[in-house]
């Protein structure tokens, strides 16, 4: 079954960009790849890059958010990609 995840964006190139309020994936697939694949799809890009950036700690020391990078762009002749747009996104940690 599908979850919603929910997520921030911020970033070169955030505000041109179309936001979708949420990403769907089921617990098998990565949530950071889903979220990138949401972003590009709903902007007519691909993504070219995704990597983790660390985690947020709240004031008590425990994990808040996982930070995540990811570049998009469109491919190019001759093969690999130009970029379009490069953001940053946070998901929120469960805590259950």
């Amino acid at each position: 079954m599908s979850k919603r995840i929910l997520f921030e964006t911020w970033g070169v190139g955030h505000t041109k960009l179309q936001i979708p309020a949420y990403a769907m994936a089921n617990d098998i697939e990565a949530k950071s790849a889903r979220v990138a694949q949401s972003i590009a799809r709903a902007n007519g890009l691909l993504v070219i890059t995704v990597r983790s950036d660390g985690t947020a700690l709240d004031n008590k020391g425990r994990p808040e958010s996982n930070h995540f990078q990811t570049t998009l762009g469109v491919p190019c002749r001759g093969g690999g990609f130009t970029p379009k747009a490069q953001l940053w996104f946070s998901i929120p940690v469960s805590r259950s």
